[in-house]
């Protein structure tokens, strides 16, 4: 194609034609670990050619849209800023059955129609099994502010629960005695940290508490989030089923 002689100024058409296009359409970045059998690391995996990530290693932390490493041991550690959170029930089929997303469940009593099998996962007359799964939406502040959902299942549910007692245990000083701030109110440094239970190992994630949030146009866009999902209108996408069971080593 021809190139113009002189740049074009699309300023003054700028967005025009994406006016309806939103943040479901676009998709949203979770936050993943990488296992040992990970598609990103593991050559043999038959998603490795399109979803390997060279010389990433087991225990990273990777963006799940873009397939990028965003924390590696050794570096300083993610500050995330918790907005909003969201217990869902998400039904996959199994991988024996050509696996894959079915729908998420809202109310917890899905479980009362499952069984256990000897992993300890819940599975529905149909044989398709259901992942109680622990959503955070918030920021990462390092480097571009940008959102992202992290969720947690299967072993990690214990540190979703560890996540929210140090929450909830926050309390300030106010006017009328004291109070818990809302959840936005602080970031938390993320990192991973390796697991062992019987002779299975995996990475798992390490939450610590970071510091008092101060940017007013940072805690103004992280109260929007947090009013987004308390009002329902946006649901967590399910995480990847490769990344819905914990990788062992």
């Amino acid at each position: 194609m021809e190139q113009p002689s002189q740049a074009i100024d699309w300023s003054q058409d700028a967005g025009a034609g994406m006016e309806h296009v939103t943040q479901t359409d676009l998709g949203i970045p979770f936050l993943g670990i990488i296992q040992l059998l990970s598609p990103q690391h593991n050559k043999m995996n038959p998603k490795f050619k399109d979803k390997g990530i060279p010389d990433c290693k087991p225990g990273d932390i990777f963006d799940t849209l873009s397939n990028t490493v965003l924390w590696t041991e050794g570096q300083a550690t993610l500050k995330f800023i918790p907005c909003g959170f969201q217990k869902l029930f998400v039904e996959w089929k199994t991988r024996e059955s050509g696996g894959g997303f079915v729908r998420v469940h809202r109310d917890e009593s899905i479980l009362l129609e499952c069984r256990k099998d000897e992993r300890n996962r819940d599975f529905l007359r149909n044989g398709n099994i259901v992942s109680t799964t622990a959503y955070f939406y918030g920021f990462l502040m390092n480097g571009e502010i940008k959102q992202y959902v992290l969720g947690m299942t299967s072993t990690q549910l214990a540190t979703s629960r560890r996540w929210l007692n140090m929450i909830t245990a926050l309390k300030m000083q106010g006017p009328e005695g004291k109070y818990t701030p809302p959840m936005f109110s602080h970031f938390y440094n993320l990192t991973t940290v390796l697991q062992t239970k019987d002779q299975n190992s995996w990475y798992g994630w390490k939450v610590e508490m970071g510091g008092m949030m101060t940017d007013p146009n940072l805690i103004a866009s992280a109260r929007d989030l947090s009013k987004i999902v308390a009002s329902g209108k946006r649901l967590a996408l399910p995480v990847p089923q490769e990344d819905a069971e914990s990788d062992k080593i």
